[in-house]
């Protein structure tokens, strides 16, 4: 996402061996991760597949399931994998996400708001999902606010890999994130792997 995908993916292959491979379904999702900012799709979704048979169906496993589909552009196939994750999971933001990348905003507004109401949104998930919907004045402050915090870059950045969808926020309105981009000097904008049509920038 930021430029060092070939890093990571070495150094992937050394947390697996320390791992003794795919034992837990965060060693799943860290793969996964790896795959999808390489572009490698096909093999994400594969991957999500093995996680499921191995651990079950979880709403961690359908989460990537559905950005792998949505990646690929099998948006149907997205929205059926999100509709398994149960409403009141934090991954249940990814219906009204699957939604928008398929165009269907009226039924992605009305997904979103059930979740927003319903749910103690996580600022990660919340960036992802106002991203996702073109909401971009509520992005941008919900960015600024999470910017200030002590630790606020790491989950802006959290934010721009779980969205996959490139910049999802202005490093204007990020300052502190914007001066640890510089000084590790880690390209912006982001790689984009998800396309919502809602989101123009």
């Amino acid at each position: 996402v930021f430029g060092m995908e070939a890093e990571v993916e070495g150094e992937m292959r050394k947390y697996l061996e320390c791992q003794g491979g795919y034992r837990s379904m965060v060693a799943y999702q860290r793969a996964y991760e790896v795959m999808t900012v390489n572009g490698r799709f096909d093999e994400a979704l594969a991957l999500a597949d093995q996680a499921i048979v191995q651990f079950g169906q979880s709403g961690i496993s359908s989460r990537l399931r559905v950005q792998a589909l949505m990646a690929l552009k099998r948006h149907t196939e997205a929205i059926e994998e999100a509709r398994l994750i149960d409403p009141d999971a934090d991954n249940a933001h990814m219906l009204a996400m699957a939604l928008a990348a398929a165009g269907r905003m009226e039924e992605a507004q009305a997904a979103a708001n059930t979740w927003l109401d319903g749910a103690e949104a996580q600022l990660v998930t919340r960036l992802e999902l106002y991203a996702a919907m073109g909401w971009r004045d509520k992005t941008r402050e919900l960015a600024s606010r999470v910017d200030a915090r002590p630790s606020g870059h790491l989950i802006l950045a959290s934010a721009v890999l779980g969205c996959l969808c490139g910049a999802i926020f202005d490093t204007a309105d990020t300052p502190n994130l914007d001066d640890r981009l510089q000084e590790a000097s880690l390209p912006w904008p982001p790689s984009k792997a998800i396309d919502y049509p809602a989101n123009p920038w």
